[in-house]
């Protein structure tokens, strides 16, 4: 298959077992998939014109919400979806309010995950709208303990 047929995927954890399984289950199913352990170094991949980024939110240095702030100023059409193993209402409103397409919680469901990057490849949130809160579940704008 095709790695690109898919989309450009941007995957941003400082836990090397989660960015490694998610880039090897991407990879497998059409992603071209490029990796960072960090906010610092998703930023300078940004530029390798990625599609969708797949970021955690608690990571040493500058977290996932610091990340989402500065690639939405950096490249304002790149769909970030964000996960965590933490959710709280205050993460839930920033990721909305910073314009996160979705909210995550790990663990992860990875085929349904992988629907609704596919979905936002081909809708209307692919020109760099955040979606709002009937954006499906997991969104930003719904409790992260409902979906994926």
């Amino acid at each position: 298959m095709d790695h690109a047929a898919r989309g450009r995927l941007l995957i941003v954890d400082d836990e090397t077992e989660i960015r490694s399984t998610l880039a090897e289950y991407f990879g497998a199913v059409g992603y071209a998939v490029e990796t960072a352990a960090d906010a610092a170094e998703g930023l300078e991949k940004l530029s390798l014109g990625v599609d969708i980024v797949l970021s955690d939110i608690k990571m040493p240095g500058e977290s996932g919400i610091d990340f989402l702030q500065h690639a939405r100023r950096v490249n304002p059409g790149v769909g970030v979806f964000l996960i965590t193993g933490f959710p709280t209402l205050d993460t839930m409103i920033d990721a909305k309010q910073f314009g996160a397409v979705a909210l995550f919680r790990k663990p992860l469901k990875l085929a349904e995950l992988d629907a609704r990057l596919r979905t936002f490849l081909t809708s209307e949130g692919r020109c760099g709208e955040p979606a709002g809160p009937g954006n499906g579940s997991g969104g930003a704008g719904s409790p992260a303990g409902e979906g994926p």
